[in-house]
């Protein structure tokens, strides 16, 4: 300590009446200086905080206010100016925020005011920033209304600048606002005639200008074109190659374009194959079972002729099976029949009818069945004599006049009539005689 103060007791030196000896002791004695106020606070530690520091502490609740107004009294603070201080400390929410808030309902018009009034902001800003608090349409919203139709083209030009666009992009940036109508839409739309194939631009409609507004690259455009020509389905292109209206090279070529495996297309064409000559199949397997069924043919030559056709050997051999009891069923039928005349036509009896059915194989329960109605019709098939016979056995003396007018009144003829019709084969009106019941013979 005595050299510091022999130190700070030399004499200065004046250069130009100015003191040079105690700036440089002062630089000499720095780090000395230093280390002994170190060493003399770490003695003492009794450094308050600053004023600003403690109102801080409190409003982060870092002391209570009443030990920070102890520490501010070292610094020559009181209460009442600690109070300011304190107000004064920590910043609100942002203006913006603060605005946000407000429009929500969050905070009242006061709070809003306070909040500004406490921040860096100037008060006068305090409507501005509620103004500018307000979400205003961005340029792409804008722009959106104006192709919806929603705001008018001069209003929405304007107010494109308002919220930020730059006014010299606004037609470019409209014209690529939106999207036109899909590929396939619009292949349709020009096919009808609704709008050109060609032509680009802001304000044109046409088949090109919808690709050109749509997510596709401009490049596909001709490529749509052709890839959107419509091509009938599998099915129909079918039924036109077997009419005749396509070649097979244009029928093959239209599957591929569909995407048509080979094998699939092999397919159809056997199909068509079979369909255009399947009348004639059908007429020459009927003239091969014909043949077989009247025994011109034995069942081998049917059977080779049948798979000449295109059937396996199996479709041949139940084709031909089929045949065969076609053929045992007609002349089952046909047997049967002819009993069946036999007996109704009383040609034959009941015993001689069964013993016929028995020989064709016919189930004895069915041949008793078919003789049940049989039965019935044998007695209802009775002949009886014509007009003619009836009239020509009374002019014959074989039936006598009441019993001829009776047979003629059975046929439908009243008395009346009967008696004419007698009358006209005498040739003369039925004399007293005759009338009283003899024939006409008399």
């Amino acid at each position: 300590m005595a050299v510091i103060a022999a130190a700070l007791a030399l004499p200065g030196v004046e250069i130009l009446g100015v003191s040079v000896t105690t700036p440089i002791l002062t630089t000499a004695m720095g780090p000395f200086l230093v280390d002994l106020a170190n060493t003399v606070n770490s003695a003492t530690p009794n450094v308050p905080l600053t004023p600003a520091e403690a109102a801080l502490a409190v409003i982060r609740t870092a002391m209570t206010k009443a030990d920070a107004q102890q520490e501010v009294h070292k610094a020559g603070i009181n209460d009442a100016r600690f109070d300011t201080l304190l107000a004064i400390t920590g910043m609100p929410p942002a203006p913006v925020s603060l605005a946000e808030a407000l429009r929500r309902g969050y905070i009242t018009e006061a709070d809003y005011e306070l909040g500004i009034s406490r921040g860096d902001l100037r008060n006068e800003y305090a409507p501005l920033m509620k103004r500018l608090a307000v979400q205003q349409a961005s340029p792409a919203e804008v722009l959106n209304a104006a192709v919806e139709g929603q705001l008018a083209a001069d209003v929405a030009r304007a107010k494109f600048a308002e919220v930020g666009g730059e006014p010299d992009d606004y037609d470019w940036r409209l014209g690529t606002t939106g999207g036109g109508p899909g590929p396939v839409e619009a292949f349709a739309m020009a096919s009808r005639g609704v709008i050109p194939w060609d032509g680009v631009g802001l304000g044109i409609t046409s088949f090109a200008q919808a690709i050109a507004e749509g997510h596709t690259r401009n490049k596909w455009e001709p490529i749509y074109r052709a890839a959107l020509v419509p091509i009938p389905p599998d099915r129909t292109l079918l039924a036109m190659y077997r009419a005749g209206g396509l070649t097979e090279e244009q029928f093959v070529k239209y599957l591929k374009m569909h995407g048509t495996s080979d094998e699939i297309i092999s397919a159809f064409l056997t199909e068509a194959t079979h369909t255009k000559t399947g009348a004639h199949k059908q007429l020459a397997e009927s003239e091969v079972l014909a043949l077989y069924s009247d025994q011109i043919i034995d069942r081998p030559t049917a059977l080779a002729m049948t798979e000449g056709l295109g059937y396996n050997a199996a479709e041949a051999d139940y084709i031909v099976e089929i045949a065969e009891f076609k053929a045992q069923a007609a002349a089952l039928r046909t047997a049967v029949g002819r009993v069946h005349t036999l007996f109704v036509g009383h040609k034959i009896d009941a015993s001689v009818a069964t013993s016929i059915l028995g020989e064709l194989s016919v189930p004895p329960d069915r041949v008793t069945a078919l003789l049940e109605v049989w039965a019935i019709e044998h007695k209802a098939n009775v002949k009886i004599l014509t007009e003619a016979q009836v009239v020509s056995a009374w002019g014959h003396a074989i039936i006598d006049t009441a019993p001829a007018i009776a047979e003629l009144v059975k046929l439908g003829y009243d008395e009346a009539d009967s008696t004419l019709l007698l009358a006209i084969h005498n040739k003369a009106a039925l004399t007293p005689a005759q009338l009283a019941g003899n024939s006409g013979s008399q």
